[in-house]
């Protein structure tokens, strides 16, 4: 069975930690303790706010609530959750090599991805 990289569980628990207390000091509805320091400097989303009421949603099993939130990270989050579900079950590790066109297409697209979802979380806050 492949590992887990130690990077990905640290990350993983710092986010469970951020939540947890963010549920532990907040009033339950989003208007509690503000998590984001972007929002906390700017009153406006960064393009990651809404991620953890969004993981949330989905652990309740509302994945539509959960896109709704932020539809970027959740994508991104059900695409890492399938290649390691797959990891796992073929114990290889997946690997693409791209050539510098679609390196700085792939890149291209991705900016266009994270624009039109800050765009779509700054317009429904």
């Amino acid at each position: 069975m492949p590992s887990v990289p130690l990077w990905a569980l640290l990350v993983f628990a710092l986010w469970a930690a951020i939540v947890a207390l963010g549920l532990r000091f907040g009033d339950g509805e989003g208007g509690g303790l503000v998590l984001c320091h972007f929002k906390r400097l700017t009153g406006r989303p960064c393009p990651s706010c809404g991620s953890s009421r969004g993981v949330l949603a989905a652990l309740h099993g509302d994945l539509v609530e959960a896109w709704a939130w932020n539809p970027l990270v959740m994508s991104v989050l059900g695409i890492l959750a399938t290649l390691t579900l797959l990891r796992l079950a073929t114990a290889k590790r997946l690997e693409v090599e791209l050539d510098p066109p679609a390196r700085w297409l792939l890149w291209s697209l991705g900016l266009v991805a994270l624009a039109a979802n800050w765009w779509w979380i700054w317009d429904r806050a």
